[in-house]
């Protein structure tokens, strides 16, 4: 499951690539600042060509990859520590979902299994700091979805009538894209790190339950 999440976010950057490039080519020569009529929309050159239905179709089977993966990895880290999971198993989908809490809920599930699959979670503290690889994944990820296009509408609001809808929109295509390729790269490595954890936990469960039983019955729940 990994092998194929790692693929598909191959599949993803292909397509965001080949978007940013049609995009960037649709832009030239173009003036961001014209007022809609004084030049063609640019909405108007991505009736039919526009590749971006691709990278969606990519992001919703990255998506779902990446969720099954969750969930098999969560099972293994349920198995190998008696680490609490903040989360129940419906929020690995509901997580992405709610408005809101899928600005947190996600990360909090990653971190979660990543600290019980590591080789020294069974008896880390609660306490422990979160790893820094999966909040640089999350910050990419965040600004990928969320904080481009948050930009993007307070230009718009503020420039109204004076800078055309959809140049902006897709200027911020290509601002967005750099993000979505960090985050892509820094997931593959969340995603063998966490998988690597694991394979080491199972292949030596005798580790596992020694850490266990060093832990207070308290601790073991």
């Amino acid at each position: 499951m990994a092998v194929t999440v790692v693929a598909l976010l191959g599949v993803w950057a292909v397509a965001e690539a080949y978007f940013a490039w049609w995009t960037f080519d649709g832009l030239g020569g173009m003036d961001l600042f014209a007022k809609d009529g004084d030049t063609p929309a640019f909405d108007d050159l991505a009736d039919a060509e526009s590749p971006f239905a691709l990278v969606v179709f990519a992001i919703l089977a990255t998506g779902v990859a990446f969720v099954v993966w969750l969930f098999r990895v969560r099972a293994n880290a349920e198995a190998l520590s008696w680490r609490v999971q903040r989360n129940g198993r419906l929020w690995l989908v509901i997580g992405w979902l709610v408005p809101i809490g899928n600005w947190f809920i996600p990360k909090q599930i990653v971190d979660d299994v990543w600290l019980a699959s590591r080789p020294a979670g069974a008896a880390a503290s609660r306490k422990e700091h979160r790893p820094v690889l999966v909040y640089l994944w999350w910050a990419c990820y965040l600004l990928y979805f969320w904080g481009v296009r948050l930009v993007e509408h307070a230009i718009e609001r503020r420039y109204r009538g004076e800078v055309a809808p959809g140049r902006v929109s897709a200027l911020m295509d290509l601002v967005q894209a750099p993000f979505g390729f960090a985050a892509a790269a820094l997931a593959v490595a969340v995603v063998w790190r966490v998988s690597g954890f694991q394979k080491w936990g199972l292949a030596v469960p005798d580790a596992s339950a020694s850490s266990e039983s060093a832990d207070s019955p308290a601790s073991v729940a």
